[in-house]
C-alpha cells in the first residue's frame, strides 16, 4: 500500500511529481489497484483522463473512484458516465479558468497586483493592492540602467551589483537573465501592465512571446515612474544594436578605441 499525494497541484495537467510516480510504479507489478477520492482528482483534462486510464488499463491496473463507484464498474453504462464526469471536469475547470481571469482583468483596469511577485523596485499596498515605490530597491534598478545606457555589459553590471551586496526581489545574487529581464520591463517607465505573455501548454509563462496587443492591459500611469523616457529608449536602441546577428555586427565594428567611442552613435543603424 502506498499514498500519492500532490499538495496544493492542480489536476488540469499532468505535472504531478505525486501522480507520475505513481504512474511509473503501475509498470511494476507492485499494486493492481489504483483508489482515487473523485474523478478530477484523477485529471481535470479529459486528454490526460484518457492517455492515463489507458496506461494503467496496459499495466493491468484497476481504477476506483471512491466517492462515485457506479464509474468504476465494468459496464456500457459506467463507461458512459464515466466520459460525462469527465468531461464536468473539464468544463469546472475551463469555467473557473475564465472567471478568474475576469477577476484579474477588473482589478487590472484598476491597476491592482494580480498575485505573484511584484518587481525588483515594487512592494504592494496590503489593503489597496496596488503598487508602492519601494526606494531601496529603486536605487537599483536605476544603478542597472544607467551603467547599461553607459556602455556596461551585463557581466559587469552583475559583478558591480554584487559587489555592492545589493539583492533580487528574492534576496539573492543577480545574474544576467536577472538584468536583461529588468532592462525589459515596461513597468520601470510606470506603465501598467497585465496578461502580456503568452502561457505554454503546460501553464507556465513564456516571459519571452507577448500576446496580440488587442489582448494586453497597458495603463500608461499605472504604478510609480524609476524610470524616465529618455533613459529608456537609450537603453532598447543598445538592446537592438547589441543583440543583432553577428556578421551585421561585426561588419560595423570600429577596429579601434575612437576619443567619442561608446559616446556617439549613427542615427540610421544605432
Amino acid at each position: 500500500v502506498r499514498t500519492y499525494t500532490d499538495e496544493a497541484e492542480t489536476g488540469t495537467n499532468d505535472d504531478r511529481e505525486g501522480f507520475l510516480e505513481m504512474i511509473a510504479d503501475s509498470k511494476n507489478g507492485d499494486f493492481n489497484t489504483v483508489l482515487v477520492h473523485k474523478s478530477d482528482r484523477f485529471a481535470r483534462n479529459k486528454w490526460d483522463a484518457a492517455i492515463y486510464k489507458k496506461a494503467l488499463h496496459d499495466n493491468d491496473v484497476k481504477l476506483i473512484y471512491v466517492m462515485q463507484p457506479m464509474l468504476s464498474e465494468d459496464t456500457p453504462e459506467a463507461v458512459l458516465m464515466e466520459g460525462i464526469f469527465e468531461s464536468l471536469d473539464h468544463y469546472y475547470s475551463l469555467n473557473l479558468g475564465r472567471e478568474v481571469m475576469k477577476g484579474h482583468n477588473a482589478n487590472a483596469r484598476e491597476c491592482k497586483h494580480n498575485g505573484g511577485r511584484p518587481p525588483l523596485g515594487y512592494d504592494v499596498d496590503p489593503v489597496t493592492k496596488t503598487y508602492l515605490l519601494n526606494e531601496h530597491e529603486a536605487r537599483a534598478v536605476k544603478l542597472i540602467f544607467e551603467m547599461y545606457a553607459e556602455g556596461s555589459s551585463y557581466n559587469s553590471i552583475v559583478r558591480h551589483l554584487n559587489e555592492k551586496g545589493l539583492k533580487t526581489k528574492t534576496g539573492g545574487v543577480f545574474s544576467r537573465n536577472s538584468i536583461s529581464d529588468i532592462l525589459r520591463n515596461e513597468k520601470y517607465l510606470g506603465i501598467y501592465i497585465y496578461n502580456r505573455t503568452l502561457r505554454k501548454v503546460k501553464g507556465n509563462r513564456n516571459h519571452r512571446v507577448n500576446k496580440p496587443e488587442d489582448q494586453i492591459i497597458r495603463i500608461p500611469g499605472g504604478m510609480p515612474q524609476i524610470i524616465d523616457k529618455d533613459l529608456w529608449d537609450k537603453v532598447q536602441t543598445k538592446i537592438q544594436t547589441r543583440s543583432r546577428k553577428p556578421g551585421e555586427r561585426a561588419r560595423n565594428r570600429a577596429t579601434r578605441q575612437y576619443l567619442l567611442s561608446g559616446k556617439i552613435f549613427c542615427g540610421s543603424c544605432g
